[in-house]
């Protein structure tokens, strides 16, 4: 077999571009130590104060909760604070026409106590009451109207 000038550039390039593509063999890695877990009878390090729960709302004044019932758009109305406890009960509650024809009384209160329906809403009227009204992401002008 004849080897060529050609040939011999060819395998010189060849052997060059492998040398290259295979590049200096990986340094050894040394293992990296981990801290030793502590043992349990070392103290646990004390974490930052738990913050304290949010007030909690129990009762809402009538107006305000009628106030809030429209602006979250609720057919729902208080009335009437007839027993004086700052809670709507059944019979001091009405609805209000054209704000959602499907309601019917009996979907908030029925045979004396409150539905699943109308703790909801209490819960979002609470929620509003105790927050106020969310303007976070409103212009300065949406906010102020």
């Amino acid at each position: 077999m004849k080897i060529t000038a050609r040939s011999g550039v060819l395998s010189s390039l060849l052997l060059a571009s492998l040398a290259v593509a295979c590049g200096d063999p990986p340094e050894p890695q040394t293992p990296v130590q981990t801290a030793p877990m502590p043992s349990a009878s070392v103290a646990p390090v004390a974490s930052a104060p738990t913050p304290p729960a949010p007030t909690v709302v129990k009762t809402v004044p009538r107006a305000d909760w009628n106030r809030i019932a429209a602006e979250l758009d609720l057919p729902i109305f208080w009335v009437e604070d007839k027993d004086k406890d700052v809670l709507a009960d059944e019979p001091e509650l009405a609805l209000l026409w054209g704000v959602d024809p499907s309601s019917k009384l009996s979907d908030y209160v029925a045979n004396g106590q409150y539905t699943h329906k109308f703790r909801h809403v209490q819960a979002r009227i609470f929620e509003r009451y105790s927050k106020g009204l969310v303007t976070d992401g409103l212009a300065k002008e949406e906010a102020a109207r």
